[in-house]
C-alpha cells in the first residue's frame, strides 16, 4: 500500500513539475538538442562518403563512389557537411573527367556546377545580383546542364539527374522546358519525391509561375496517384502559398478552415503509404510543418510521432534557421 502512495505521489509530482523542468533542460541545452534532432541520419555508405569529400581524399572518394549506390552517393554529396564546402565541386568535376561513361558521375557534377551557380548568383532578390554575378549564374548552369544531359544519356534511371534538370530550367527561367522535363520523367518516377518537389518549386509563383499553379498542380497530381504517396504535395503546396503567395500571416492563411480541412484530409490517405516506403518520411515532414503553421497541435504530434525522431531539411528550408524551427516545432507538438 506505501509503495502504491509513494508511485501515486511521484507521478504527481512529475504532473506538476515535469513540464516546467524540460522547459528548463531545453532553454539549458539548446544548441545541443538542436543538433541533435535536426542531424540527416546517413547510411555507413553515405557518411564515409562524406568525409572523403570533406577531407578531399580523392582515390578515397573514388573507389567508394565506384562501389556506392546513387541513393548512398546523393546522400554525402547533399549532406550540410558538404553542401558547405566551397571546393567540393572541383572533386566531382574531376570524378565526372575521370569516368566519362558513368551516369553517377556526371549527375554529381552537374549538382556541384548547380550549387557554383547559385553561390555565384547569392540568395538576395533579383536587383541585388551583379552583372558578373548573372554571368557566372548562367555559365554554371550551361555546365550543370550539360553533365545532366550526358548523365540521362547514359542512364536514364537516376530520378536525381531528371530533378536537377528542373533545378536548371528553374533558374534559366524557363517554364516550357520545365513541364517537358517532368512530363518525361514523370511516367518513369511516377511518385519519386525530388522530382515532384523540383516541379512543385518551379511552378511557384517566386519562380516564374503563375498564382495558384502550385495547388492546382498539387491536388491533381496527387488525385491521380493511386498509392496515396504524393499527399504531401497538398501541404507542400500550402505552405508555399503561406509563405511566397499572400500577404496574410502564415499561420493565418494555415489556419483557415477550408486549408487545415484539405491538409487533413491529404494526412489520413498519406497514412495509408507504408512507413518503409522510401520517400513516405520526407513527405511526411511536409505535414509536419503545416499542423505546426496552423497550430494544429494533434496532428502536428501524430506527424513527430511518425518521423520518429527522423530530419529532412526539405520542408522547413524555406524558413529562418530550419534546424532551430524543427526542434521548436517537435517539442511543442510533444
Amino acid at each position: 500500500m506505501e509503495f502504491v502512495i509513494v508511485i501515486v505521489f511521484l507521478a504527481f509530482l512529475y504532473w506538476l513539475f515535469g513540464g516546467f523542468i524540460k522547459s528548463i533542460y531545453r532553454k539549458l541545452f539548446f544548441k545541443k538538442l538542436v543538433a541533435k534532432n535536426a542531424t540527416v541520419q546517413l547510411s555507413e555508405s553515405a557518411q564515409a562518403l562524406s568525409l572523403t569529400v570533406q577531407n578531399n581524399d580523392v582515390q578515397k572518394f573514388y573507389q567508394l563512389a565506384d562501389q556506392s549506390s546513387m541513393e548512398d552517393l546523393w546522400a554525402a554529396v547533399d549532406s550540410k557537411p558538404v553542401r558547405e564546402l566551397g571546393s567540393a565541386h572541383k572533386l566531382y568535376d574531376e570524378y565526372a573527367q575521370d569516368r566519362r561513361t558513368s551516369a553517377q558521375a556526371q549527375c554529381v557534377a552537374g549538382f556541384g556546377s548547380i550549387r557554383q551557380a547559385w553561390a555565384a548568383r547569392g540568395t538576395g532578390t533579383t536587383d541585388t545580383v551583379t552583372q558578373t554575378g548573372w554571368e557566372d549564374f548562367l555559365f554554371h548552369l550551361d555546365r550543370a546542364d550539360t553533365a545532366l544531359q550526358d548523365s540521362v544519356r547514359l542512364n536514364p534511371d537516376y530520378p536525381q539527374a531528371h530533378a536537377c534538370l528542373l533545378t536548371v530550367a528553374r533558374g534559366r527561367g524557363r517554364n516550357d522546358d520545365s513541364y517537358r522535363i517532368y512530363e518525361q520523367a514523370q511516367n518513369r518516377f511516377p511518385t519519386n519525391f525530388a522530382l515532384h518537389q523540383q516541379m512543385l518549386g518551379n511552378l511557384s509563383e517566386r519562380w516564374y509561375g503563375e498564382s495558384g499553379r502550385t495547388i492546382d498542380f498539387a491536388r491533381q497530381t496527387s488525385a491521380r496517384d493511386e498509392t496515396n504517396r504524393l499527399q504531401w504535395l497538398i501541404p507542400a503546396a500550402h505552405l508555399d502559398i503561406a509563405m511566397f503567395e499572400t500577404d496574410e500571416d502564415i499561420s493565418v492563411y494555415a489556419k483557415k478552415q477550408e486549408v487545415r480541412e484539405e491538409i487533413q484530409n491529404a494526412f489520413k490517405q498519406y497514412l495509408e503509404v507504408s512507413a518503409a516506403d522510401q520517400d513516405y518520411l520526407k513527405g511526411m515532414h511536409f505535414f509536419a510543418a503545416a499542423f505546426f503553421a496552423s497550430l494544429d497541435r494533434k496532428n502536428a504530434k501524430k506527424a513527430f510521432k511518425k518521423l520518429k525522431g527522423h530530419y529532412s531539411p526539405s520542408a522547413w528550408a524555406s524558413w529562418a534557421d530550419p534546424e532551430e524551427l524543427f526542434t521548436r516545432a517537435k517539442w511543442w507538438a510533444s
